[in-house]
């Protein structure tokens, strides 16, 4: 003998979204290893230091920020901006980085 259920549209929409939910590949944010100068300025935005371009080349020229140069091509390393961050908010003394 077969039975019968009786759902509510709510109930097998909710049913329906949890299944696919369950199926759907869990997406993960990659984060490159390396920066331009534009990419380096939004990251670094997301980590709360707001810095326009020229600071951020006026940094670089004085060798307080770290960067990789290729010529005149400026790259930025992603774990050497994370720690520098992490620097440069951790102590007031090191605020005074920022121009």
């Amino acid at each position: 003998m077969d039975v019968i259920y009786q759902i509510s549209k709510d109930d097998l929409r909710d049913i329906f979204l949890e299944f696919i939910s369950e199926k759907e590949p869990k997406q993960t944010v990659h984060l490159p290893e390396k920066f331009n100068l534009l990419e380096a300025k939004n990251y670094l935005q997301q980590k709360g230091v707001e810095l326009p371009e020229s600071s951020i080349y006026k940094l670089t020229a004085e060798n307080r920020m770290p960067v990789l140069r290729f010529g005149r091509k400026l790259v930025f390393d992603r774990k050497a901006l994370d720690n520098w961050v992490n620097e440069l908010l951790s102590s007031e003394k090191n605020k005074s980085l920022i121009p």
